[in-house]
């Protein structure tokens, strides 16, 4: 197919194409396998945040949610990605294994219900011991 009709060898064309077409291929697996798990870390917590934003008018006065919902989302997604990659965290990971939707990669959501129950919780709590001005 990529030979010339004159001496049967090669065209410097064609032993271009069959040498470079490999190396994008494996290149493209290189970058898959660093950036999976780097993304499974991330768009948890950027879904979270997003969510969060769109109702901000709902928790504007409570100081705790961004943190400890974001805080917590970003702990079992970093748990979640390094087991996805190979890298086993022992007992934690064990524990977080056993969270609702785990085996589907959104161990992420039940956390985060849990800390927006939390953070609002202690946001009323806060709210209530404050003492009232005259």
């Amino acid at each position: 197919l990529w030979t010339s009709s004159r001496n049967g060898q090669k065209s410097p064309a064609a032993l271009t194409v069959e040498l470079s077409t490999p190396l994008p291929m494996m290149t493209l697996t290189a970058i898959l396998s660093i950036s999976i798990p780097i993304l499974n870390a991330i768009y948890p917590m950027a879904i979270v945040l997003i969510i969060l934003g769109l109702s901000d008018k709902l928790w504007k006065n409570n100081r705790y949610v961004y943190p400890l919902v974001i805080g917590g989302t970003g702990v079992i997604s970093v748990i979640y990605a390094c087991d996805e990659a190979g890298l086993s965290l022992g007992f934690i990971t064990s524990l977080c294994q056993k969270l609702p939707l785990y085996s589907m990669g959104f161990c992420w959501v039940s956390v985060s219900l849990v800390m927006l129950v939390i953070s609002l919780a202690i946001g009323f709590i806060k709210s209530r011991k404050k003492p009232k001005k005259a």
